[in-house]
């Protein structure tokens, strides 16, 4: 068997080394004797960031934060990859990311844990009407 897998998303192809989606509980179920994989739950936009994210931790999962984000600065709070990865990207991005890497879609524990902690880390300190603007 290859050490590459093709992951197929809105007709795109993307090939990683296969040891990187054993982040992806529904990937490594799913590539168990195939060379491909079909991924129909997923926007492709948010997919890239999928792809992205799961290249860059070589088969490492991200450290999960184990305490409460109060006053913390989100460099804080993750480590300096996953830092880079998820900094500066709107909300509603980080939000997409969090609900494709959920159990019901591609079951990335590590990146959902990561999205939550960023989507935290923007909304804290604001007022309810601050908060509406920015989830709306």
């Amino acid at each position: 068997m290859s050490t590459e897998i093709k992951l197929i998303c809105e007709n795109m192809t993307y090939t990683i080394d296969r040891k990187f989606i054993v982040l992806s509980n529904y990937m490594k179920k799913k590539s168990t004797d195939k060379n491909s994989i079909e991924i129909n739950s997923v926007q492709l936009d948010i997919f890239k960031y999928i792809i992205e994210y799961l290249e860059y931790r070589k088969g490492e999962g991200s450290k999960v934060v184990q305490r409460t984000i109060d006053d913390s600065k989100l460099s804080e709070l993750i480590d300096g990859p996953d830092y880079q990865f998820i900094n500066n990207k709107p909300y509603k991005t980080i939000q997409k990311i969090a609900i494709a890497s959920d159990t019901d879609s591609l079951d990335i524990p590590s990146l959902v844990n990561l999205s939550c902690v960023a989507m935290g880390n923007i909304l804290k300190n604001h007022s309810y009407e601050e908060i509406q603007k920015i989830i709306n």
